[in-house]
């Protein structure tokens, strides 16, 4: 089966979860709106009912807020990203989604540095760096598991394997499975670490019983060969059918040499 090796995924910039604040003043500007209902809160209803006629009303109750939350900010961003009610402006997204990050918004921070990884405003890693360090610090899955893939593998960092563990295990430990991946190819190679086959299956099991085809395949080589677990032939076929059977490549290939039943 062929190795591996780790890499970063840039995911896309989430653009579903706009949140809610607590309510803070009355807006009847929209049919959404209830008596004492915030604008932000209204602005996401409008929203997410899909009604493109009523999106600048949206924008134009995120704009009027007498004092813009971290929601509010990180909302109104969004809008800017996919230029919806407004038009599209990646520059000013990135500006709101800073605004928002700065008050605390987790997923405000990792769009900003996805952003910045991305040229907006301009391409700077070290700005996107620190804003994946915000994100991770304040609990994002997404922003952790990046982050500890920078620092493992050491491209756009210095290499730190302990800090690079840390967040990887963070996000590993929160049901991130690309993350458990990672630190079974960590221990599984020896890449910066000593070689541990045990803690490489337990990473590799972690992610693939939440249904990973590549943590998957990298279990049944582990039971195929006896690395940190007893050598067994049927929880080899197992694993390898059902890594196969969710499309890794690898596994498919090696199913159908062997003449199991893919489907």
């Amino acid at each position: 089966m062929k190795v591996h090796s780790l890499r970063i995924v840039w995911l896309a910039v989430g653009l579903t979860s706009l949140s809610v604040p607590h309510l803070v003043r009355a807006d009847n500007r929209a049919p959404f709106c209830k008596p004492q209902e915030s604008g932000t809160s209204c602005a996401v209803k409008i929203i997410n009912s899909n009604n493109a006629a009523l999106l600048p009303v949206a924008v134009h109750l995120l704009k009027g807020e007498p004092k813009r939350s971290p929601d509010t900010a990180f909302n109104l961003g969004l809008l800017h990203m996919v230029g919806k009610g407004v038009k599209k402006d990646e520059s000013q997204a990135a500006a709101l989604f800073e605004e928002a990050a700065n008050l605390g918004h987790s997923q405000a921070a990792l769009n900003l540095a996805q952003l910045n990884m991305a040229g907006v405003p301009r391409y700077d890693v070290t700005a996107a760096l620190r804003w994946f360090r915000v994100a991770a610090d304040g609990g994002n899955l997404v922003a952790a598991h990046n982050l500890g893939l920078i620092l493992l593998e050491g491209t756009l960092a210095p290499r730190d394997i302990a800090s690079g563990i840390k967040y990887s295990e963070f996000a590993a430990r929160a049901g991130h499975e690309g993350a458990a991946f990672n630190l079974g190819q960590l221990y599984l190679y020896g890449k910066g670490v000593r070689t541990d086959y045990s803690l490489a299956r337990e990473w590799f099991e972690k992610a693939a019983r939440k249904g990973h085809p590549a943590s998957q395949a990298k279990l049944a080589l582990m039971y195929a060969r006896g690395l940190g677990v007893q050598q067994d032939q049927a929880m080899f076929k197992q694993w390898l059918l059902k890594a196969a059977r969710g499309g890794d490549e690898n596994a498919m290939a090696a199913a159908k040499s062997m003449n199991l039943p893919i489907n």
